[in-house]
């Protein structure tokens, strides 16, 4: 609770720091609250180093659930979906996210954004392409 608590804190190093540490530690129950702050901050609070951080936090708090939630930030079904306020730093942690997640999935998940993204967001789908590849080699501090 502490560690969900600090997650929400003020000052944007505390937060990241708080987000690596629910990570590292798999605290499932911290997930919830992360997808909430995530949804809420999207649009106008959350900075591309925390929205990575807390991409990262979901993924490897519950990979199941955070999968099934990155796939629907990403690939969002209906006509207008796309350009609801925050999708873009939605986008941002999910892509973020996926470079702990096994399998074949995430990384195709990575590959349909970077086709039709920003240059700026297809920029951080590459360098999360090679993190990922780098976790799955186990190169990476902290990788699951």
């Amino acid at each position: 609770k502490l560690l969900t608590a600090f997650a929400a804190a003020s000052n944007e190093e505390v937060r990241i720091r708080a987000l690596d540490l629910l990570g590292r530690n798999g605290v499932r129950t911290a997930f919830a609250p992360l997808v909430e702050r995530v949804r809420r901050d999207a649009a106008l609070r959350l900075s591309q180093r925390e929205a990575t951080a807390a991409g990262e936090a979901m993924a490897r708090c519950d990979p199941g659930r955070a999968l099934e939630l990155f796939r629907e930030w990403l690939k969002p079904r209906g006509l207008f979906t796309s350009v609801l306020p925050g999708q873009s730093m939605l986008q941002w942690v999910g892509v973020s996210g996926l470079v702990y997640l096994p399998g074949d999935e995430p990384e195709a998940l990575i590959k349909h954004v970077a086709d039709r993204a920003g240059s700026e967001l297809a920029r951080h789908c590459t360098a999360c392409m090679v993190k990922r590849r780098r976790v799955a080699r186990g190169h990476v501090p902290g990788a699951p």
